[in-house]
């Protein structure tokens, strides 16, 4: 366990409650600091290793565990989890491994999003541990993909390789973008029939936005999703007490100003189910 205490990462942001966004159900994004890749069109530019812009607390993989499992109850409820992302997650390999080991015991699915840009050694040390792997391939012709990061794929198309080869190909999804002065769809297409060839069948394709167009979108996502997510948590607040017939009348919300989904009077209400379902089914706290 000593182990656990000292190895440590510094996290960038903590998001919890993403609905349906990572996969199944209610999930907590974990976001690393640092990657390595020279992106263009980066949404999370301060990540990167060069920046300088490494201020983010270091915490280790205990006292993350201590932050995510206020959502126990959300997690296991819906088939949520953790998703770990960044920067690229996989620089964290140690960290991520440590942490799945202290949740073992828990109905939490863990899944990652990637580059896959790193040695096979750190795809291979959490592969047992990932429920879903979610890959930004950029592109699979080296040269567009050097000009669109600075760096060469090889490693990307050996570790995709040994995913498929290990069993893991129905794990995978890969996101594979039309790139704004980088690729056509001709690109695009070749990238997909080769890693269809490669035998992975969950293949997304999906459109990189320039900063201007990213932070545009962003803003405007933020503004619309804190009342859906405080709606649809109540939702399953709802369904949790009916499933074990715990009687729950959740509280009826007239905040008009900014919201993030939850509240002091809605984390109450989590902890009331929490301790309920506990007590009926007698079993000990986290």
């Amino acid at each position: 366990m000593e182990n656990l205490k000292q190895n440590k990462a510094p996290v960038w942001r903590i998001s919890r409650h993403r609905l349906n966004t990572d996969g199944l159900g209610v999930t907590t994004l974990v976001a690393f600091d640092g990657c390595h890749l020279d992106c263009a069109y980066c949404i999370n530019s301060e990540t990167k290793f060069k920046s300088g812009l490494h201020h983010n607390k270091e915490i280790t993989p205990q006292e993350l565990y201590d932050i995510v499992k206020k959502d126990d109850l959300y997690f296991v409820h819906t088939h949520g989890g953790i998703t770990f992302g960044g920067g690229e997650p996989l620089v964290r390999h140690e960290f991520i491994r440590d942490f799945a080991k202290l949740c073992k015991n828990h109905e939490w699915r863990l899944r990652i999003e990637t580059s896959l840009n790193v040695p096979i050694e750190a795809v291979q040390h959490v592969s047992e541990y990932i429920e879903h792997w979610y890959i930004d391939i950029k592109d699979v012709n080296p040269n567009i993909y050097k000009h669109y990061t600075g760096i060469s794929n090889n490693l990307v198309l050996g570790n995709l390789k040994w995913l498929a080869d290990n069993g893991n190909a129905n794990k995978v999804t890969i996101r594979v973008p039309h790139i704004l002065e980088y690729n056509k769809p001709s690109d695009v297409n070749k990238s997909i029939e080769f890693l269809q060839s490669m035998g992975f069948t969950s293949i997304e394709e999906l459109e990189y936005l320039t900063p201007e167009k990213q932070a545009e979108r962003k803003t405007h996502k933020n503004q619309l999703r804190g009342k859906s997510v405080c709606i649809r948590l109540k939702q399953v607040r709802c369904k949790i007490a009916e499933r074990y017939e715990i009687a729950y009348q959740p509280h009826e919300c007239t905040f008009q100003g900014y919201c993030i989904g939850t509240c002091p009077r809605c984390e109450l209400e989590v902890d009331m189910l929490d301790k309920e379902i506990r007590r009926k089914n007698r079993k000990p706290h986290l």
